[in-house]
């Protein structure tokens, strides 16, 4: 059973009890105003082979075939829309592309920067204390530091003497 047959059968069986409803309703109506002429005074009288068998009162639930046609024809939607979404590409997005070469332009200008000023700050330590190391510093380890050749009971007696005795601060 396809979609339109499922329609077609719930729209005849809707039609058919609203007729049959009101069709009961009009020989109520006709009964309640000439009793005897539906039957008898107690109103059990035989039914008319003309009408329709009575429908029950309750509503009829929705065929449950219909119900399985919408739910396909309702996903099925879903997934064409689904389909026709364009997912976003950033390497064919010219803006998603400008945005990432500013921040690798970025990025490498920060690490050349970081490099060049390790570099500058490294001359200048060096340069500073081989200035120091020349001037007041070396020029007094050159004079008072023993060398090498010299002999060791002098290095011993140098050390050992008040002016270079080292004091624990």
């Amino acid at each position: 059973m396809n979609e339109d047959e499922a329609v077609s059968s719930f729209c005849r069986q809707t039609i058919s009890r609203v007729r049959n409803k009101l069709l009961r309703s009009a020989e109520e109506n006709r009964r309640r105003q000439s009793p005897r002429a539906a039957g008898g005074s107690d109103g059990t009288g035989s039914r008319d082979p003309s009408e329709p068998p009575p429908v029950p009162t309750e509503p009829s639930p929705v065929p449950l075939q219909l119900i399985a046609m919408l739910r396909i024809k309702t996903l099925k939607e879903r997934m064409r829309r689904a389909a026709e979404v364009e997912l976003h590409d950033p390497e064919a997005c010219s803006a998603c592309q400008q945005q990432q070469a500013s921040l690798a332009l970025k990025t490498f200008i920060r690490r050349k920067k970081t490099q060049l000023q390790f570099q500058t700050l490294t001359d200048r330590l060096n340069t500073h204390t081989g200035e120091r190391l020349d001037t007041f510093e070396g020029s007094w380890c050159k004079k008072n530091l023993p060398k090498p050749t010299d002999a060791p009971h002098w290095i011993w007696e140098e050390l050992l003497s008040e002016d270079m005795r080292v004091t624990a601060t």
